[in-house]
């Protein structure tokens, strides 16, 4: 009995995994109009990266839809089978995207047009009011002593004085006596 119930619940759970029609991943309820729904606040969907001579290698039929990230333009691209071309979801209005053409001929350069007329000055503005003056700083320390000057020269030696007065002669003095002989 064990057994039969065994098999019933697996055979069960086998029927309901086949039945589910869309996955999720990063989510156990995938939106039901979603074959694909991808949830994650910290990791992107990363898509088939190629070069735009790669990408139009894809053998056909090619799916409506078809994304790509080309590495040429560095943008995203998606197959429009209606017109049967890529459009490039980079510009603006889902321009297509192709390989680049050949560059064509250089025109006939035409004649210069007359210059216009300058256009008027317009008015100047107001003048702004001047700024308050800010509070002067404090008196910096004092520099250091400067070097010494060299010695002048000597001046030229002056003129001789004139010769002072003669003083008076003295008198003369007393002559002594004179010694006896021996």
């Amino acid at each position: 009995m064990k057994r039969i119930c065994l098999c019933i619940t697996a055979t069960i759970l086998a029927f309901s995994s086949f039945a589910q029609n869309n996955v999720g991943i990063g989510l156990s309820n995938p939106h039901p109009s979603a074959i694909l729904d991808v949830y994650s606040n910290s990791k992107g969907l990363l898509i088939p990266r190629m070069s735009a001579a790669q990408r139009i290698a894809i053998p056909a039929p090619l799916a409506n839809g078809l994304l790509v990230f080309d590495i040429d333009t560095g943008c995203v691209v998606a197959y429009d089978s209606v017109i049967a071309t890529w459009r490039n979801l980079c510009a603006i209005g889902g321009t297509t995207a192709g390989a680049t053409g050949a560059t064509g001929a250089q025109g006939i350069q035409g004649i210069q047009g007359i210059p216009g007329n300058p256009g008027t000055n317009g008015t100047n503005g107001t003048n702004g009011t001047n700024g308050t003056n800010g509070v002067n700083g404090a008196t910096g320390p004092s520099g250091a002593d400067g070097i010494n000057g060299t010695n002048g020269t000597n001046g030229a030696t002056g003129a001789t004085g004139a010769d002072g007065i003669n003083g008076t002669n003295g008198t003369n003095g007393t002559t002594g006596a004179t010694g006896t002989n021996g």
